[in-house]
């Protein structure tokens, strides 16, 4: 007898209840995809807001059709880089920064092209701004202030167009403040010659490639010098113009001595 009551009691092992841990899991995934249909349906989801800054030669229209990207569409539908993809293909970009943030507001930030001249189109009647790039745009301003140099005789934008423009945008725009128009004028030794000609009435000979390290000379002497002629290549020369009356009085002295 006393064998028997030292036996130990066996436990009875519990069955675990595989079935209740898969409904429950069940139960949790539904419960999410419930949540996600939700928040898809809501608002929170969805553009709210699209902010533009930078540009001043694209309209937000032009932009938005570029984005492909409007209120009420899904935010999380379009990726950051593939809407400054689309973006970046607008002409007159040089840089594009999508800002996305939640919930529902996309920043796009912009930065167009330099701006380093103006050509006159006298057949269309209209002003064009010219961008850093050769490119030429219409600005959307009514009332433009022609504050860089006008592009004539620039009819064929060649070359040497598009390398005025790559090489007026690296010169300080202080520099430039002065010229009010630059034509072609090439010569055989010289075939990106240029003619400048300035608000203080300097007439100024040089070449695209010369006017960057000559530009700090040319305003050197406009500042310093009565109104004349400028010439800018291998050498430097500056000649005054003949005033009206000097020149009439060294011609009525020649006439005496005849």
């Amino acid at each position: 007898m006393s064998n028997i009551s030292q036996m130990p009691v066996l436990r009875e092992q519990k069955v675990r209840r595989r079935g209740n841990r898969k409904l429950l899991l069940l139960l949790l995934f539904l419960f999410v995809v419930l949540l996600a249909i939700l928040f898809f349906r809501s608002s929170f989801s969805k553009v709210q807001t699209i902010e533009m800054k930078g540009n001043r030669y694209l309209t937000p229209d032009e932009i938005s059709k570029a984005l492909n990207v409007q209120v009420g569409d899904q935010f999380f539908g379009t990726s950051a880089a593939e809407m400054d993809r689309r973006v970046s293909q607008l002409l007159p970009i040089e840089e594009v920064l999508i800002h996305k943030r939640f919930p529902g507001y996309i920043l796009i930030e912009i930065r167009e092209q330099q701006t380093v001249a103006f050509q006159l189109s006298p057949k269309e009647g209209t002003i064009k701004a010219l961008l850093s790039g050769g490119n030429a745009v219409i600005p959307k301003a009514k009332n433009i202030t022609l504050d860089k140099p006008v592009l004539t005789g620039w009819e064929n934008r060649d070359a040497l167009f598009k390398k005025l423009c790559n090489t007026l945008a690296t010169i300080p725009e202080g520099l430039l403040a002065d010229i009010s128009e630059i034509k072609p004028d090439p010569s055989n030794a010289y075939p990106d010659r240029i003619k400048l000609y300035t608000r203080s009435k300097f007439e100024v000979s040089t070449t695209i490639a010369y006017l960057p390290e000559k530009a700090e000379y040319m305003n050197a002497v406009i500042d310093g010098q009565e109104p004349g002629k400028i010439t800018m290549l291998e050498a430097d020369f500056y000649t005054p113009y003949v005033k009206k009356q000097e020149a009439v009085t060294d011609s009525s002295q020649i006439e005496a001595t005849q």
